[in-house]
């Protein structure tokens, strides 16, 4: 009954370091993850921004544009 007992519980930690080592990789896959994705957000956000100033000098060039015809028109 011992033996039993004794392999019973050999058995559960090598089940547990089994699950602990998955748990482990798994940890450092998403860890990895986590840096690329946080890689592409910033990534995003630096192109949104150069759209943004590309939208705002665009729509300021536009501006410029219309009040100069309209000066030459009123001439």
């Amino acid at each position: 009954m011992l033996l039993s007992s004794l392999q019973w519980l050999v058995s559960m930690v090598v089940v547990f370091a089994v699950v602990a080592d998955e748990i482990r990789l798994l940890a450092e896959r998403s860890t990895e993850s986590t840096k690329r994705i946080a890689t592409l957000v910033k990534s995003i956000q630096g192109d949104t921004y150069e759209a943004v100033v590309a939208m705002e000098d665009s729509t300021q060039e536009v501006s410029r544009d219309r009040n100069w015809l309209m000066m030459q028109a009123v001439r």
